[in-house]
C-alpha cells in the first residue's frame, strides 16, 4: 500500500499555472456570490464572450449533458 502520493501528482499540486487557475476559480466564486443580489444588473457589464468563461467556470457541467 503506498502512503505519499506520487510524485507525478506532487508536481501537479505544485504547478504554479494550476495554482494560478484555482485562484482565479475562487475569485471569480467569490465575485459571483457577493454580486448576487443584483447580477442581472452586473452580468450586463460583460461581453457574451466573458458571460461564456464565467459560466464555463462557475457552472458545473452536467450529469446528463
Amino acid at each position: 500500500m503506498q502512503t505519499n502520493p506520487p510524485s507525478s501528482n506532487m508536481s501537479l499540486i505544485s504547478h504554479p499555472l494550476l495554482t494560478r487557475q484555482a485562484s482565479v476559480k475562487k475569485t471569480l466564486q467569490e465575485f459571483k456570490r457577493t454580486h448576487q443580489d443584483n447580477w442581472q444588473d452586473h452580468k450586463q457589464r460583460f461581453s457574451e464572450d466573458e458571460l461564456a468563461v464565467l459560466t464555463d467556470l462557475l457552472v458545473s457541467p452536467s450529469y446528463y449533458a
